[in-house]
């Protein structure tokens, strides 16, 4: 087993009351992640023009970013422009899945978030067959472990790296 950190700081740190990082404040944390020897950095490219300028100078300098890309056409160009590695990410507990497919039915929202995971990893696939594509769950931890394992199979052959994270604080 392989494990990697991953530091998503820059971007789920920011999610905390009362804390807002500046341009400056990010690529100086950036760069020291870079020094301690994190593997990789996510940003969120797709929040606004400020997040994707940082994204950009922080690559320029040689940090590792994965950018976080949610499951929306527009974002996965948009982190294909930046960058050859990219997390795609969703939904994993069945609570966000409910919530994000506004249904009760928790089997018709695995299913389709399955569908929908398949159908953008074929997408990257087909566009930048060399890109490194890394699968995010969000709130993984609380996820129904048979889903999972339905999940990861179903994604088997489209990455090889899946980040365990638990995103709900």
């Amino acid at each position: 087993m392989n494990i990697k950190v991953f530091d998503t700081t820059l971007r789920d740190g920011e999610q905390q009351a009362c804390i807002n990082f500046s341009k400056e404040q990010k690529i100086e944390m950036a760069l020291l992640f870079k020094k301690m020897g994190v593997d990789y950095v996510g940003m969120m490219p797709c929040q606004s023009s400020a997040a994707e300028e940082v994204t950009r100078i922080m690559l320029e300098n040689g940090v590792c970013v994965l950018p976080l890309t949610p499951l929306n056409k527009g974002f996965v160009y948009q982190s294909l422009e930046l960058s050859s590695k990219m997390t795609l990410f969703q939904a994993g507990s069945d609570d966000l899945l409910k919530i994000r497919y506004k249904t009760d039915d928790v089997n018709y929202a695995r299913r389709v978030n399955t569908e929908k995971f398949v159908e953008y990893l074929q997408l990257v696939r087909e566009v930048a067959p060399e890109t490194e594509i890394f699968v995010g769950l969000e709130d993984v931890t609380s996820a129904d472990r048979g889903y999972l394992l339905e999940f990861m199979n179903a994604i088997k052959g489209y990455s090889n790296t899946f980040i365990i994270a638990d995103s709900k604080g």
